[in-house]
């Protein structure tokens, strides 16, 4: 009788410390886990992040851009509206970035008209360049757009 009941408190003993052991494999499984989309997240919000950097470049080597570039930036940069928190307005910037891409690139072609007056096109270049100037600052404000994402803490 003794030893069935020391054979139950070890069984007992055994029992709790597999639960605990459970318990405890469990709990870092899901901090693993969490970690893991951490990582991909981040992963993404970079792609983003690379992908606006590079249109922008593209503006300040080409002074211009066309429709295969604005539609590989829109590629590159669809799911920000699930990467982002809306309160940052990433995607609302994205959005502005394509417009005046779109202005930028309709302001060339529009220069470069052999048949528009000269003061339409002196307007024009006129435009042109404030989109130009503002494209070149977007590349130090995109960082702290970003900046927040991009942190690996």
């Amino acid at each position: 009788m003794i030893l069935g009941i020391r054979v139950e408190i070890l069984f007992s003993f055994v029992m709790v410390i597999a639960t605990a052991t459970i318990a405890i494999f469990t709990y870092f499984q899901h901090k693993l886990e969490k970690t893991k989309i951490k990582l991909e997240c981040y992963d993404r919000r970079l792609k983003t992040y690379d992908a606006i950097k590079k249109f922008i470049a593209n503006i300040g080597i080409e002074g211009t851009t066309d429709n295969k570039e604005l539609m590989a930036m829109l590629r590159e940069t669809k799911h920000a509206h699930f990467l982002f928190s809306e309160d940052d307005k990433i995607v609302e910037y994205i959005n502005t970035l394509y417009k005046k891409g779109v202005d930028l690139e309709y302001k060339e072609k529009g220069i470069k008209n052999n048949h528009l007056k000269e003061e339409n096109r002196k307007k024009l270049v006129l435009e042109a360049h404030e989109l130009k100037s503002w494209f070149g600052k977007q590349y130090e404000v995109i960082d702290s757009k970003f900046d927040k994402y991009l942190q690996l803490r």
